[in-house]
């Protein structure tokens, strides 16, 4: 049910943002630029849960593929960090990667879903990082035959989490906030639990109440 009204979402979706991007190009006052802007952060929103429901739905129904292709890594990260540090600017914050100098340039697997997987993990530091720095640190931990074993971890400054809630972190529909100004569905960890796990990965994380 999920995935077909996702899908019956999307399409009219695209066509907002095609006709919102083409009113930005025109001659506009200053009220209606502020206008156009408003809608364009609310339909990527939408557009952004949306796609994490569509994701949820694939995942729960074992549709969600994950591919093997080679790509540059280096690169990846590099575009990866370009697309966040911007954010992290506007909140004054300190964004940093730190990368394995030994790990190869070029390896082969599912370029999308490890970006999703980081950009959610770091959008969310930024997210709840008021002051000082998030980083992500990347690590080879071990290479054997053509296979190579990497460890990521995102450190921040940030809220933390209350240990109780530990259990809880990477369940569906679970915000462990309850700011009305943070948005989102509770999604975002559960994606990338169960993304991480289709990769045959480990996730966890350690936490303090207001350091991180």
């Amino acid at each position: 049910f999920l995935a077909n009204v996702s899908h019956d979402l999307k399409t009219p979706l695209w066509g907002t943002t095609f006709f919102v991007n083409k009113l930005e190009q025109t001659q506009l006052t200053t009220t209606q630029k502020d206008y156009v802007q408003t809608i364009k952060e609310s339909n990527e929103h939408i557009y952004h849960l949306v796609q994490d429901l569509l994701d949820l739905s694939k995942i729960e129904s074992g549709q969600m593929e994950i591919v093997h292709e080679v790509f540059d890594f280096h690169q990846a990260m590099l575009h990866l960090e370009s697309i966040l540090k911007p954010k992290a600017n506007d909140r004054k914050l300190c964004l940093e990667m730190k990368m394995d100098a030994s790990i190869p340039k070029q390896l082969t697997g599912d370029k999308v879903r490890l970006n999703q997987i980081l950009i959610n993990l770091l959008d969310n530091s930024i997210k709840f990082t008021h002051e000082g720095s998030v980083i992500l640190e990347i690590n080879q931990l071990e290479k054997k035959d053509q296979k190579v074993q990497l460890q990521f971890i995102v450190k921040d400054t940030g809220s933390g989490i209350d240990t109780s809630n530990k259990d809880e972190v990477f369940l569906s529909f679970k915000k462990l906030h309850s700011s009305k100004k943070i948005e989102g569905l509770g999604l975002g960890l559960a994606i990338v639990s169960n993304l991480v796990r289709l990769m045959e990965g480990e996730i966890d994380f350690q936490t303090e109440i207001n350091k991180g």
